[in-house]
């Protein structure tokens, strides 16, 4: 989900608030990296809709040149004209998806490329003035990233234990059939005193032997 930053999200210095433990313990967050003159590029499934076609006016989604910083819980875009609305901001747990791209062909200047969101999926391109300082957006977000692991990294290593995945069907089929071979074994023994039936072959070296006498 995308939040727009408003002025009163700023510090005197124009950079963005920062959470703090006296307003939420939990949601305490440091600066981990800020980049200047980045351009962001933004694509949502409500592009058309009056509110965005409003927020376009204040601040432009495509091209807009401002000032990307990376904390140690959200991702937040300041842009560098003044105005009512002077950026956006995400939580790092949303962003399901960060990479490099140097392809001309998906977008015309190397950019970090971000998808951002599960149901309405947003994508996100921040290009540095600097291409070369790619890798250290790439490597801050992955950093704020190791920090915010969304809820279904957090549900598959509740099924995991010692290393070891289980499947509930699995361990059912495999304790059923742990059950039968116990059924078998005790039905089918041998009573006291009889002898087992001769397995097949079991004599055929003996009546060679015979033979030859």
């Amino acid at each position: 989900m995308m939040n727009v930053l408003t002025t009163s999200d700023l510090s005197a210095d124009g950079t963005p608030r920062l959470r703090t433990a006296a307003e939420n313990e939990d949601q305490e967050e440091f600066l981990i990296a800020s980049f200047a003159d980045v351009q962001i590029h933004i694509a949502t499934p409500e592009e058309n809709d009056d509110e965005n076609e409003c927020m376009a006016e204040e601040l432009p989604w495509n091209a807009a040149t401002g000032a990307l910083f990376v904390t140690t819980k959200r991702i937040l875009w300041v842009g560098d004209r003044a105005a009512l609305r002077v950026g956006y901001g995400w939580e790092m747990s949303h962003v399901t998806l960060h990479a490099i791209s140097r392809d001309p062909a998906a977008f015309a200047k190397p950019c970090l490329y971000c998808q951002i969101g599960d149901d309405d999926m947003t994508e996100v391109r921040f290009v540095p003035s600097d291409e070369k300082l790619l890798s250290e957006l790439f490597a801050a977000f992955s950093k704020s990233a190791e920090m915010n692991p969304d809820d279904e990294d957090d549900e598959e290593g509740d099924a995991m234990d010692d290393g070891w995945i289980y499947d509930e069907d699995e361990v059912e089929n495999g304790a059923r059939a742990a059950q039968i071979a116990a059924h078998l074994d005790s039905v089918l023994h041998i009573a006291p005193g009889v002898a087992p039936p001769p397995e097949a072959g079991q004599f055929d070296d003996a009546d060679e032997d015979d033979e030859l006498l």
